[in-house]
């Protein structure tokens, strides 16, 4: 769309360049994401789960170009799991539900 109505490579190339660094960010961000939830989930050591979580940026990246529906299913598979991993900790956990109530419910005057 920039290109068709900016026709200076001058004008172009900034647009370029800038959705450039906005996907690198995008990809950075779902990484960090990865490993943080492997830590946190998992008690995964940092630097394991980079090693853990390049196969899966490679994979998602694999899957994209043309494949925008295997994509979203892949993003809900990841997703599914972080959330099934935050309900089994619970359940390992079994906190009390009237202690930690009560702090939601307390208001501060």
């Amino acid at each position: 769309m920039i290109r068709l109505h900016l026709k200076a490579p001058r004008y172009i190339i900034p647009y370029w360049l800038a959705s450039e660094a906005a996907a690198a960010m995008t990809d950075l961000a779902e990484f960090l994401g990865t490993v943080i939830a492997l830590y946190l989930l998992f008690g995964v050591p940092l630097i394991y789960g980079t090693f853990l979580s390049v196969p899966d940026v490679l994979l998602i990246l694999g899957i994209t170009p043309g494949k925008a529906r295997k994509l979203e299913y892949a993003f809900l598979f990841f997703v599914s799991i972080i959330g099934f991993g935050y309900l089994y900790e619970i359940f390992l956990t079994s906190p009390r539900r009237g202690r930690n109530s009560e702090r939601l419910n307390h208001t501060h005057s």
